[in-house]
This record gives structure tokens, C-alpha cells and sequence, in this order.
């Protein structure tokens, strides 16, 4: 009699392991690629094309409005299209675009093709939160979410490898081919996968949480939890993106590191962020996303500051670890506590709204961090800002009620 429910089990193990590898995968070549790569080889590109800080910090800037304009236009087709499709779709255009960056050179194309790349990999982040919600067991979802958002890591690993390896021979354009490639092969698997399998529905949670029973403005709950998370996830935009964006240059052009050791650090935190999104995920369904946060929190704010006094290898490895630790978890566990608070029907709308808060800090925050380095002459007002700003998230955290009480 326990044969059938153990199969059941079984299956449902499967479902969610494969949903987890395929998720990541995508997440690893759009973001990955389409959203780390650039950052690793802006000194390669800039000396080719003979571009100024200024000019970054508009390239950037007005690359990351692609976020917002994906996640805008994902909100818009969700309803029409299903998140199956929505992923596949945006990772097929995704792969294009890096292929395209390959074959041109004039800057505004550039960043034109990085403003689609953002607006795709938000069109795939999105729905990929619905999918969770639906398709996942609740008291897996913040570790599949923080498996998935650690995709990106992988990417990053892999940048670090390629940039090492190819760079030296065949240039950076040779990068964004093999990048290409890799992400139509995960569009491929991707897509037969979700084509050739029926997934079982789940409850949004065991039993309703006050946000999902009573969600008009005026209950003080919602309307104080809401505001809290839009501002964190405006904030970890605000930060950890740029954080990563002009990492890479500070330690070439400013600390005179060499490029081997800074694909090396790139490389490190790729790995590192691999293994750190299940431990994080893994950690927050068991105590709680909110106080996981808070380590996350403090752990970047350290980071940042390190990296800010010091040009000491040793020093520059303890802190890239530290951030590497942190950084996947970031973009998975408020995902992850959406998905676990809020209904499905509003999840997706809700994080659309997430999504675009995000993108705007993204962009103020890669427009900013160029703009002082030009006027400034150094990136060291930029990273102490983001240890600041990495700090003011506590009060913002202590806010928002822990999932499990609700």
C-alpha cells in the first residue's frame, strides 16, 4: 500500500531536482552571460573602442533600463502566455543577442543589444518566480529560488575561465560566441523538457497568510511589508549589480592587478556563489528568510568596505569570498519570500513591480558608479557607498515579519 505514495514521492523529488537544473541553467546564460559577462571584459572593450568612464557610466546605466522594460512587458504577456513559454522565449532572443555583440562595433549598438539582454533576463526571473510558486513543494521553494538565482554564478565561473583562456588568443568577441552557443543548448533542453512533461500544482502555502487574506492598502501589515521589500529589493539593485559591474575594472585600472588574477577573483566568486545559493536557500526554509537576510546584509557591507581600504591580494580574495557568499542569495530570497507570502494570482504582478524597482536601482547604481569615478578619479567614494547603503538594509529587514509566523 506504500508503493504508489512512494512513488509519488519519488516523482515529485524528480520534478523538483529537474525543475532546479533547468532553472539554473537559464539563469546561468542569462544572467550569467547576458548580464556578468560584459563587466569582466569592459577593459577589453574600452581600449578596442576607445571609450571614456563617462561614456560607461551612460552605457550601463541606460543598458540596465532594459530590466525595467522587461519586466513591464513580462507583467503584460503573463496573462496571455505561459511562464513556460515566456522563459524559453526570452532565453532563445537572449542567445541572439550574445551572438550579435560578437559581430559589432560601434558602442550605441552595443549597448542597445545590453539593454535587450537585461530586458530578456528580467522577462525570464519573473515568471520564473510563478513557476516556483506553483510547480514547487512550499517548504522547497526558497532553495530551489536561491538554487536558480545562483545560476548566475556559474556564469560568472565560467566567464572568469573563458576570459582566461580565449582572451589572450582570439580576443573578446570570441567570448560572446561560445556564450551564445552554450545558452541555445539550454534553450533546447529547456524547452523539450517543459514541452514533454505535465507538472502537479501546489497551494501557494499550507494554510493563507494574513498578507494573502487581507491585501487592501489599508491593512498596516501588508502596506508596511510591501513598501519594506520594494525598498530592499531597490537597494540590492542599487548595490550589488554595480558592485560587480565595475569590480573587475577598479582592480585592473585602479589596484593594477593583473588579468589573470582578476578573472581568477571573477572566477572565484562564480564558484563560490555556486555552492552558496543552496546553503543560503537551504538555510533560509529552516530559520527563515528574514534572518538569513540580515547575515547578508552585514556580510556585503564588510565586503564593500574592505575592498575600499586595501590593495593587498589576500585582502581582495577575503573580501570577493565574502561578497561571493552573499551575492546569489540576494536575488533569490526576496523572490522566495514573495512566493511564500503572497498568493499566486498577485505573485506575479507583485514581482513585476519588484522586478522594475530593481532595474531602476540597477541603473541609477552603474550610472552613479561611473559618473563618480570620472568626476572623482576613483572608484574608492563608490565601494564605501555601497557598504553604507549595504548597512541601512538592516532596519529595512527587521520590518518585514517572518514568513513562517504568518
Amino acid at each position: 500500500m506504500f508503493k504508489p505514495l512512494s512513488r509519488h514521492l519519488n516523482q515529485s523529488n524528480i520534478n523538483t531536482i529537474s525543475i532546479s537544473i533547468l532553472l539554473t541553467g537559464i539563469m546561468a546564460t542569462t544572467y550569467g552571460f547576458g548580464v556578468y559577462l560584459f563587466p569582466l571584459i569592459l577593459v577589453d572593450i574600452k581600449t578596442e573602442l576607445s571609450i571614456s568612464y563617462a561614456e560607461i557610466a551612460l552605457i550601463t546605466g541606460i543598458s540596465q533600463m532594459g530590466y525595467m522594460i522587461g519586466s513591464f512587458f513580462c507583467s503584460l504577456f503573463s496573462s496571455k502566455l505561459s511562464s513556460f513559454t515566456i522563459i524559453c522565449g526570452s532565453a532563445l532572443l537572449s542567445a541572439l543577442c550574445l551572438l550579435a555583440i560578437a559581430l559589432v562595433s560601434n558602442m550605441w549598438l552595443i549597448c542597445i543589444l545590453l539593454l535587450l539582454l537585461r530586458a530578456f533576463s528580467a522577462s525570464v526571473w519573473v515568471p520564473m518566480v510563478e513557476i516556483v510558486s506553483q510547480k514547487i513543494d512550499f517548504n522547497y521553494r526558497s532553495t530551489v529560488l536561491s538554487i536558480a538565482s545562483g545560476g548566475g554564478s556559474y556564469g560568472i565561473f565560467l566567464n572568469g575561465v573563458l576570459c582566461i583562456y580565449l582572451i589572450p588568443i582570439f580576443g573578446w568577441r570570441s567570448i560572446w560566441i561560445v556564450a551564445g552557443i552554450a545558452t541555445l543548448c539550454i534553450v533546447l533542453s529547456s524547452y523539450l523538457y517543459f514541452r514533454n512533461i505535465k507538472l502537479p500544482n501546489y497551494p501557494s502555502r499550507p494554510k493563507k497568510s494574513k498578507l494573502e487574506t487581507d491585501l487592501t492598502p489599508k491593512h498596516k501589515l501588508f502596506e508596511s511589508t510591501t513598501i519594506s521589500l520594494l525598498i530592499i529589493i531597490f537597494l540590492s539593485g542599487l548595490v550589488f549589480i554595480p558592485f560587480l559591474t565595475y569590480l573587475v575594472t577598479y582592480l585592473r585600472e585602479e589596484l593594477n592587478f593583473s588579468v589573470q588574477f582578476s578573472s581568477s577573483i571573477w572566477s572565484l566568486i562564480g564558484f563560490i556563489g555556486m555552492g552558496s545559493g543552496v546553503v543560503l536557500g537551504i538555510t533560509a526554509d529552516r530559520i527563515g528568510i528574514k534572518n538569513v537576510l540580515y547575515f547578508v546584509s552585514i556580510s556585503t557591507s564588510i565586503s564593500a568596505l574592505l575592498l575600499s581600504f586595501t590593495n593587498q591580494q589576500s585582502v581582495v580574495i577575503i573580501s570577493a569570498a565574502l561578497f561571493a557568499f552573499v551575492c546569489s542569495a540576494i536575488f533569490g530570497l526576496p523572490p522566495a519570500y514573495i512566493a511564500k507570502v503572497y498568493s499566486p494570482k498577485k505573485i506575479t504582478t507583485f514581482y513585476g513591480i519588484a522586478n522594475f524597482a530593481m532595474g531602476f536601482g540597477m541603473m541609477l547604481g552603474n550610472y552613479l558608479g561611473g559618473w563618480i569615478r570620472s568626476i572623482s578619479g576613483s572608484f574608492f567614494i563608490v565601494y564605501l557607498s555601497f557598504a553604507i547603503l549595504s548597512f541601512l538594509l538592516i532596519p529595512l529587514i527587521f520590518i518585514l515579519p517572518n514568513e513562517k509566523a504568518l
